[in-house]
């Protein structure tokens, strides 16, 4: 099951609504008609010339672009959502084993300050991360799990979902907002941002190649919950 088409099945793509994309070293932004704007982080992709027109499911960059576009369209004000940062929100000291898919700096050093230990994965080869071979034996011990929404993109969501029994929390400004991710019982929360309608500078920051904390102050971060 391949999560993006599912999503393209509940809520057909339409190029119509899209006002602008932009591409950048780190990001890719989309800003629909409505003014709404969504990001996703690239991860080293090329995504200069995705295909707007006909996006293939098949192509990283298209999913990329995607995935932007869905959060353009789902993560709006209008929503009933929560505010506040994961470390704040989460009592993290309720979990023994906690994993952590794709590395947060940030949420590791605030866990950290709190005397929470998180084990990471990541594809990049860092210090803090554990080699990949052995994340499917920690998930499955795991009673807890930090995941990246860019696992929604590199097609690696349901398998980790699969693997793991503790309960998720999918984190990130490339997350999109929307009750479908609760249809798999453990996902608990999705923590995600939104932006005010026609901000251009949320666009030109992700076209000056900036990160996610350069234009995360234009915006809010938000948690959609399981009721």
């Amino acid at each position: 099951m391949d999560i993006l088409n599912e999503i393209m099945t509940i809520f057909p793509y339409n190029r119509d609504i899209i006002e602008t994309v932009e591409s950048g070293e780190r990001y890719l932004a989309v800003m629909n008609n409505e003014g709404n704007i969504g990001v996703c982080a690239v991860l080293g992709n090329d995504t200069s010339n995705v295909n707007i027109e006909n996006p293939d499911l098949k192509s990283i960059p298209d999913r990329i672009f995607l995935t932007a576009y869905y959060n353009s369209l789902l993560n709006i004000k209008q929503q009933n959502y929560g505010s506040g940062d994961i470390a704040e929100i989460i009592d993290f000291h309720d979990y023994r084993n906690i994993v952590m898919i794709g590395y947060f700096y940030p949420i590791v050093e605030r866990l950290k300050n709190k005397n929470v230990e998180v084990s990471v994965f990541d594809f990049r080869d860092l210090e803090v991360s554990l080699p990949l071979e052995k994340q499917k034996e920690y998930l499955q011990k795991a009673d807890c799990v930090i995941l990246t929404a860019t696992s929604i993109f590199n097609k690696t969501f349901n398998e980790i979902i699969e693997n793991t029994s503790g309960d998720v929390f999918i984190l990130g400004p490339s997350s999109i907002l929307n009750e479908y991710f609760f249809k798999f019982q453990n996902v608990k929360a999705i923590f995600g941002s939104i932006f005010e309608p026609y901000d251009n500078k949320v666009s030109d920051a992700v076209k000056d190649g900036l990160g996610t904390r350069k234009f995360l102050k234009y915006g809010k971060k938000v948690v959609l919950r399981r009721e």
